[in-house]
């Protein structure tokens, strides 16, 4: 698991039988790649062409629906076919053999691990880790990966002495530094230390975690996999389950680590097995295994639809029919939807190569992006400005070029920090969102309100009060009062909910795509609120409500560790490049591509340093894979290019794999967005990604890139490169298409004309102030003349040019005296700017509109 080779289980199993499909790298819709295969699935004898007949089970759990409508539409079938992720079967086979098994949910499982944690006798090295807040979310996290993987690789019965102090500091702190020397140095007493040792540890308190929970007939759903394959071991459940189907088949097989083969052999040993894998394309195994989708065939059958099968006679020429032996191919099964403007950089970034080979192994000509700026290259000084920019671009795209919210998403490398946040900046500047695995609850208002109705029932009153207040008109002590029901945290919530209205409210307040979210939203606090309810472990009351609510706040969980997932529609997606693996969007806004992000580091997880991690074994992650198995791994690695750096290449070279998944899903419009630091000047400086400059260093003319100007009032609008040569172009300034755009470059400009002034006069020289004459006249008619301009701005935008004079504005509104640098009194807001849009000369020191020194 954590090894170059694949786990020594593999050789003891069962061999998977039947056949794998290997296609090119390609993208685009998986329904329509695979649909020759899933029609000839259909003419096999024992399937006699009902597609109830064959079981279809795709990898990831993301958008199983519009797969399932699309392979209907491209085969032409009058039902629905019988599609499902893999998870989500599993969870079907778990349900017929336990039916009196409850899975927990996330916030479930928290709760439950947290009391484990709390309860466990530590060795010393995690009792000193335990001190640190994110101390059981890191534990949890780790947990869950292996659960989900079938455990840790190690023998939990060993003798084990996780107590050994060598490499801890006085302060009990891990010294990653003298781990570091010794490790260059082998020093023995490094060399001896069995790091495993620690994760024998994790594998007790897993264990003690899943026995707490048999105790009380849960589960948690990462044990999903590993119960149905127990589940199979008995005939009369795998009888059952076998009367549903006669034939299987798997899609995204690249993506199926050790426990889904082992699944899939317990789930086909009597019916026909079909897998389709997207050669270098994988994700999500990579993480945990290394080597190509061949390595894992087994038994498998491989019928090869790359060029290179094609060139080997390895592919028939009648896709999803096995060959005889006999039969060459005339052509390999071509990248699908070759037009795609992200199509090129995918391929680059994934094989080295921006366009598939043809049949004799040269290079094909991509269609059309010859004569036309093939991405764009948004940088910004911060990483808010750059989503401002994001948001900025996406209304200009919807109100110039007809995209709809739907057409976008917005992509980053991972789920977690700062998914929340750009969820955040996207919807103040007026872009509605819509994710999956991006925890929304710290900032639904909803969630807020209950929160604050169970802090009010705590020790918080006052302020509770306040912000309920804020929410509930007509707000009394009496009413909060009223919806108390004795002894249930959950049907007070729920009374609460009914009597205020909430429902109602946040129809009315939110537009239809987050109110969706928020009441989903309110179904999890209420979820939450029945199990607090409920459980006898649990207090039952408000303090252990609170408690779960604001853990479940504060921890994520990954989508791929569910069963399925589904995207909200009528917003701008946000989520991680897998999402869209096998999906598209007409614009595709990557960010975060610095150096920074791609590749980053590969920290694997907190709890350990990463020196250490490359010693153990049983990790849940590749660890230690040889450059061998680097190279086999990924096509844009050679062998001769590693030298003491395997583990930093392997993860370093997943990220890149990562981004090409993000960039092909571009249908017409791909924007590669980076920033300089994350906070302004505090931040850490962020550098462009190595693979851009790879990108932008590459001669073919269909990965040519244009940097994309900002917004800005005195931007003009373009769309061509200027000469189609390829080259790195600079696109102009877009003008401001969103409202907190416009709103910012209001407030800014009084500011800005200012320092023009300033900048000017210290050295003497001479400033123009037509064109801000201008720009103030067209904000003066503005604030005067529309009827929807909200108060509260107007006085901000008054405020803003009243502080840039250096006046002082008293409670009252009425502008007082000002400064001295300021020259001139105060005045009614129509005297500052003259019918013809000159400011007053006591305004910024000017001669009458003219020239100034």
């Amino acid at each position: 698991m954590s090894q170059s080779q694949p786990p020594a289980s593999d050789t003891a199993a069962p061999l998977l039988t039947g056949t794998l499909h290997v296609l090119p790298f390609g993208g685009g819709s998986l329904a329509a790649r695979v649909a020759r295969i899933y029609s000839s699935t259909l003419e096999h004898e024992p399937v006699d062409g009902d597609p109830r007949n064959v079981l279809v089970l795709k990898r990831l759990p993301t958008a199983i629906d519009e797969f399932a409508a699309s392979l209907r539409d491209e085969v032409g079938l009058e039902g629905r076919p019988n599609v499902k992720s893999l998870p989500r079967h599993a969870t079907a086979v778990v349900e017929e053999a336990e039916p009196e098994l409850t899975r927990l949910s996330y916030e479930e499982r928290i709760e439950f691990l947290a009391r484990v944690l709390d309860g466990y006798d530590w060795s010393s090295y995690f009792e000193r880790a335990s001190e640190h807040d994110s101390f059981g979310r890191d534990v949890g996290q780790l947990l869950l990966d292996a659960t989900w993987n079938g455990g840790f690789g190690v023998d939990v019965d060993a003798d084990t002495d996780t107590d050994a102090d060598a490499d801890l500091g006085a302060d009990g702190a891990v010294d990653t530094e003298s781990d570091e020397t010794s490790e260059s140095d082998g020093s023995a007493t490094d060399d001896d230390h069995d790091y495993d040792d620690y994760l024998r540890e994790l594998a007790d308190v897993n264990a003690s975690f899943h026995d707490h929970l048999a105790e009380r007939n849960l589960a948690e759903q990462a044990q999903t996999i590993e119960r149905a394959i127990a589940a199979l071991e008995r005939e009369a459940i795998r009888e059952r389950i076998e009367r549903e189907f006669d034939a299987v088949l798997v899609v995204e097989y690249e993506e199926c680590g050790d426990l889904d083969r082992e699944y899939l052999r317990a789930l086909t040993r009597n019916v026909d097995l079909i897998c389709v894998a997207e050669e270098h394309a994988s994700i999500e195994r990579t993480k945990t295994e290394v080597g190509s989708v061949r390595r894992f065939a087994d038994g498998l059958e491989i019928v090869d639809h790359t060029a290179d099968g094609a060139q080997k006679g390895e592919t028939d020429a009648i896709l999803g029919v096995v060959s005889d032996g006999g039969t060459a191919a005339t052509q390999p099964d071509t990248v699908s939807e070759p037009g795609r403007v992200g199509q090129p950089f995918g391929a680059f970034l994934a094989t080295g190569r921006p366009t598939r080979r043809g049949e004799n192994g040269e290079l094909a000509e991509t269609e059309g992006h010859a004569s036309a700026t093939a991405a764009r290259v948004i940088s910004e000084p911060t990483l808010d400005q750059q989503v401002e920019t994001v948001a900025n671009e996406i209304e200009y795209l919807r109100q110039k070029q007809g995209l709809e919210y739907e057409d976008v998403a917005v992509l980053l490398r991972s789920i977690g920090n700062p998914a929340p946040r750009v969820r955040r900046v996207l919807q103040h500047a007026g872009v509605p969102t819509a994710s999956a695995g991006v925890n929304g609850l710290e900032q639904d208002l909803a969630v807020r309100e209950l929160h604050a109705l169970a802090q009010y029932h705590i020790d918080d009153r006052e302020r509770a009060y306040d912000l309920l207040a804020a929410r509930v008109p007509d707000l009394t002590e009496d009413l909060v009062q009223r919806c108390v029901v004795r002894n249930s945290v959950s049907k007070s919530l729920k009374r609460w909910i009914v009597t205020t209205d909430l429902k109602r409210r946040i129809a009315e307040d939110a537009d239809p795509i987050d109110a969706r979210e928020q009441f989903r939203n309110v179904s999890r606090l209420l979820s939450i609120a029945e199990f607090v309810d409920e459980q006898d472990i649990l207090a039952g009351d408000w303090i252990q409500f609170v408690t779960m609510l604001e853990r479940a706040i504060t921890y994520d969980a990954p989508y791929a560790h569910t069963a399925e997932v589904a995207v909200p529609e009528g917003g701008v997606t946000v989520g991680d490049v897998g999402l869209v693996k096998h999906d598209s969007r007409r614009a595709v806004f990557l960010l975060n591509v610095v150096d920074g992000e791609y590749p980053g580091s590969e920290p694997l997880s907190p709890l350990f340093p990463t020196a250490w991690i490359k010693r153990m074994d049983g990790y849940p992650a590749v660890t230690n894979p040889s450059p061998e198995a680097v190279a086999e791994t990924y096509a844009t690695v050679n062998v001769e290019e590693i030298t003491d750096n395997a583990f930093e290449r392997y993860h370093a070279e997943r990220t890149r794999r990562q981004l090409a998944i993000g960039a092909r899903a571009a249908e017409e419009y791909l924007y590669f967005c980076t920033y300089r630091q994350t906070d302004g000047s505090v931040g850490r400086l962020q550098h462009r990604s190595r693979y851009l400059h790879a990108i932008d260093e590459h001669p073919h003319p269909a990965l040519s890139l244009a940097d994309l100007g900002g917004g800005g009032a005195d931007g003009c609008e373009g769309e061509s490169d200027g000469d189609g040569d390829g080259e790195n172009e600079t696109i102009p300034s877009r003008d401001l298409y969103t409202l907190g755009s416009a709103s910012a470059e209001i407030l800014s400009q009084p500011w800005n004309a200012l320092e023009t002034v300033q900048a000017e006069a210290s050295t003497g020289g001479e400033v123009a102030l037509e064109s801000t004459e201008k720009t103030l006249a067209a904000i003066q008619r503005v604030l005067e003349e529309s009827e929807d301009v909200d108060p509260r701005f107007e006085r901000a935008v008054e405020t803003q040019f009243d502080l840039a004079r250096g006046a002082i504005r008293p409670e009252s509104g009425e502008v007082g005296e000002s400064s001295e640098s300021g020259g001139g009194s105060g005045s009614d807001r129509s005297e500052r700017v003259d019918g013809g849009g000159r400011r007053d000369d006591d305004r910024l020191g000017g001669n009458d509109g003219g020239e100034t020194r």
